[in-house]
């Protein structure tokens, strides 16, 4: 059984986070990781520099949790639905054709979610759950609905944002010979 660590306090992000962040994106990146951890573990995709992070700051936000004042996840959003190519590119492409209960997305205020990282270490301890529920008060009010993909081969996170936090399966894409899940929430009025 896991357990839940109680001391933990989510916050938006701060300039001085952002080397931590970027630390945790590349320890955890699809290209870091042996395929056996991959396999454990999920990972993360993407490029991100301390400006992409700043960027995201300036939008809805990056949301993290520390224990014990050390950062240890986070979670980025953003509603600047611009990208120029790979997986979020598709996904934005596809938003005026996917619908969540019923609506299309595209009639929706969407923003989107990620990357997600929460240290290894801290695993399995409640703090994803604490993330997302930072997401959403960041996002309420703002967002109607929130977005993401996932690489389809990454099944830990599949496992944790649909069984775990309750997404669902939207739609989905296949990109470079990678198949890809399109997953959605809804973010509560605020």
């Amino acid at each position: 059984m896991s357990e839940t660590i109680v001391a933990a306090t989510v916050r938006q992000s701060r300039p001085e986070d952002r080397e931590t962040i970027l630390g945790l994106i590349e320890s955890n990146s699809r290209e870091a990781l042996t395929e056996q951890d991959r396999d454990a573990y999920g990972f993360v995709q993407g490029d991100f520099t301390a400006s992409s992070l700043a960027a995201l700051e300036a939008d809805t936000g990056v949301v993290v949790v520390e224990v014990s004042g050390k950062v240890v996840g986070f979670a980025g959003t953003s509603q600047n639905l611009a990208a120029g190519n790979g997986p979020l590119a598709e996904l934005l492409g596809q938003l005026d054709q996917l619908t969540l209960h019923g609506r299309p997305v595209s009639e929706l205020r969407p923003a989107v979610y990620g990357p997600v990282v929460v240290d290894r270490a801290y695993r399995g301890k409640g703090l994803l759950r604490s993330l997302f529920e930072g997401v959403l008060g960041v996002l309420a009010g703002k967002a109607d609905v929130g977005v993401l993909f996932v690489e389809d081969s990454n099944r830990h996170s599949m496992a944790v944002h649909v069984n775990g936090l309750g997404m669902e399966c939207i739609g989905g894409f296949e990109l470079d010979g990678r198949g890809y899940s399109i997953l959605a929430f809804p973010v509560p009025r605020g």
